[in-house]
């Protein structure tokens, strides 16, 4: 975590019975924060593929045939 983030904990909770989920649901900076790190290390493992359905579509101005995946 990196020191920003832990001066604002620090600064927010003088001692450990201060800290709960509403008031740590409180902290935006300490919600952003975990949120990148969800979105940039998921936590489900590898990439889930996506399969094309009936009839087909266009992803990005391409066809994309039927059962194709894409990740």
């Amino acid at each position: 975590m990196s020191s920003f983030a832990s001066n604002k904990i620090r600064t927010a909770f003088h001692e450990s019975p201060d800290i709960t989920i509403p008031s740590v649901s409180q902290l935006q900076y300490l919600d952003v924060c975990i949120k990148e790190t969800l979105r940039l290390h998921t936590p489900t493992p590898g990439a889930l593929p996506r399969i094309v359905t009936s009839p087909g579509g266009v992803i990005a101005g391409s066809w994309v045939p039927v059962t194709c995946e894409s990740t």
